[in-house]
């Protein structure tokens, strides 16, 4: 009796063993569940002020070039025996400039909403490097000289004559908002180079400058959407969508 007794204990402290083990994996998992809840949770709330400030950025930048389409607009309505051809012509410049710029920031836009649908496709034609990139020198030259920034452009090709297949108008993109942001973070007096270099198999593309540069702690994040530093010091580097290189 004495005997069954104490195998009964054993098997009850045994079964006691198992539970207590049990009920520690099973606390362990809701533990862990928790914080991973809980990450997810500052993460959607990080996604969400990251969108607040991406709706506040991009009604910026829409109202920016609307603004310097209706200006001149209003002006041309406002006194039009007053004002010369010449003077009208400038005008309409102008308005044909910001529009463009507002298409752009609305193509990019949409851009994103066909990526998301894994609808965006590439139209590739040939075309020549050299010729297409130099395009870029006379478009922000001006600029650049306006900012008192020195502005160059190089090319280490194989030929002048290396024509490749390239979706012009994305890339006219990409360059776009990586001669913009050079532009908009180099001090007067600095410099900026884009460099135009053919490897084995592709095109290597840098825009090197003088500005201040991406923080470390940034870098991870820097193709993510409507991501913006924190580090921006003043108003004149201030703005953008946060979309531009995503």
């Amino acid at each position: 009796l004495f005997a069954g007794f104490n195998l009964r204990i054993r098997a009850l402290n045994q079964r006691k063993k198992e539970l207590e083990m049990q009920v520690a994996e099973r606390t362990a998992t809701i533990e862990a569940d928790k914080q991973q809840i809980a990450a997810q949770s500052e993460e959607l709330k990080a996604l969400d002020r990251l969108k607040s400030q991406f709706f506040a950025n991009i009604s910026h930048e829409l109202r920016t070039p609307l603004t310097l389409i209706l200006g001149p607009l209003s002006y041309i309505l406002d006194k039009p025996e007053k004002m010369e051809e010449e003077e009208i012509r400038k005008q309409l410049l102008v308005m044909q400039r910001n529009g463009k710029s507002l298409m752009q920031l609305i193509e990019e836009v949409l851009d994103l909403s066909k990526m998301d649908a894994q609808k965006l496709e590439l139209h590739l034609e040939p075309t020549p490097v050299r010729l297409f990139f130099e395009q870029f020198h006379t478009l922000f030259t001006p600029q650049s000289r306006n900012q008192k920034i020195e502005f160059d452009i190089e090319f280490h090709l194989s030929s002048d004559d290396l024509t490749i297949l390239l979706d012009r108008k994305k890339m006219e993109k990409v360059v776009n908002n990586f001669m913009s942001n050079a532009l908009k973070f180099t001090p007067k007096g600095g410099n900026i180079l884009l460099r135009v270099e053919e490897l084995e198999d592709r095109l290597k593309l840098t825009v090197r400058d003088d500005g201040k540069g991406i923080p470390p702690s940034d870098l991870p994040h820097v193709f993510e959407r409507y991501f913006q530093t924190k580090e921006i010091q003043s108003k004149s580097t201030s703005g953008g969508t946060g979309i531009g290189l995503a």
